[in-house]
């Protein structure tokens, strides 16, 4: 492709993701993302014009550089009502003494849940709502994510050592794990999800945002079971 053509395509695969942010976030999340997007795929006045927007579009860059690990265990959850908004059912999460529910980063790192409430994409709330951003199509993350969020905020070693921005890449890894090496589900099939960068790049941006950070900092919600 040449210079004209390419940045064309950029232009409009910049456009594609916000639209859909604006489809799926309130507006100042939408906002914030947006600028984000715009950020991340400016030209680098460092580079020559060959390198300067034809690296890889941030969605496709976030998903290769993002790691791989594996599931053990599936989660168990337990109905326990609805939300403060009387609308979002809430669920307890209870760790299985035979078989817990972890999952184990490319390096090594488990992470292992214990009992905790949770509504599955609850880290930020407002992806409820779509089908695509459904609270449990990758819940397997958002359990992971949801529990990252409670160790820091219960004081649950070792987890509460991790940090709010390695929650939003382990919460990549674990959406890209899902889509490319898969789960094993309760009949012993592996479970793979269609391969969508863009959907793992909007979901990372809006659980790194300052929308998300003011939850990590927001103590006074937790139930510290």
């Amino acid at each position: 492709e040449d210079l004209s053509a390419r940045s064309s395509k950029l232009a409009k695969e910049i456009s594609e993701l916000q639209a859909l942010s604006n489809e799926m976030f309130d507006p100042e999340l939408a906002q914030e993302i947006n600028a984000e997007i715009e950020r991340e795929n400016a030209p680098d006045p460092g580079k020559g014009d060959a390198e300067s927007i034809f690296t890889l579009f941030a969605a496709d860059r976030l998903y290769r550089n993002t790691r791989t690990g594996s599931f053990a265990g599936l989660p168990n959850v337990t109905w326990n009502g609805l939300m403060d908004d009387d609308k979002t059912p809430k669920f307890l999460f209870e760790p299985s003494s035979q078989n817990p529910f972890r999952f184990i980063r490319h390096g090594g790192q488990v992470i292992q849940p214990r009992l905790m409430d949770t509504d599955g994409g609850s880290i930020p709330r407002i992806l409820h709502g779509s089908a695509r951003f459904d609270p449990w199509h990758y819940a397997l993350g958002y359990i992971i994510h949801d529990w990252i969020f409670i160790a820091q905020k219960c004081g649950h070693a070792p987890d509460d050592g991790i940090s709010f921005e390695d929650s939003a890449t382990i919460l990549a890894e674990c959406i890209k794990t899902q889509m490319e090496v898969g789960f094993t589900d309760v009949d012993g099939s592996t479970v793979k999800f269609p391969k969508k960068e863009d959907t793992m790049y909007l979901i990372y941006k809006a659980v790194s945002s300052s929308f998300a950070r003011r939850i990590w900092n927001d103590h006074s919600t937790a139930v510290c079971r």
